[in-house]
Parts: C-alpha cells; structure tokens; sequence
C-alpha cells in the first residue's frame, strides 16, 4: 500500500522502519523484495522513503 503511494513507481529505492522491540532497522526494496523483510506497517509508525528523483507520495488510508 505504501509503496503503491510512491509516483513514478520507478522511483521508490526502499521504505525502512526502524524496529524498538528487536533494535533493528526493517527494509522493503521493489528492487529485491524477496529479500525485504519489512512485511507491514502500524498506522502510527514512522517510516523512510528512499527515492532516487522527484516525485509524489499520495498518503494512503490506511486502517487502524
């Protein structure tokens, strides 16, 4: 879903999302996204979109 938010798609490098429980950082790559271990998001978490030019991001709904 968030990723779908990122235009031009071929933009998006990553989304990370730093895990407290765990103390490690969670990745998503479209690049790579067998090896993406970053599955979902909470609604109040805080995420990085990694992009390698200009574009959008159209915030999504995303339910509680």
């Amino acid at each position: 879903t968030i990723a779908d938010a990122v235009s031009p798609a071929e933009i998006l490098v990553a989304i990370w999302k730093f895990d407290n429980a765990a103390a490690v950082w969670l990745g998503y790559s479209p690049q790579f996204p067998e090896a993406s271990d970053l599955t979902e998001m909470d609604r109040l978490d805080v995420g990085f979109l990694c992009v390698s030019g200009a574009g959008t991001f159209t915030r999504p709904l995303i339910s509680p």
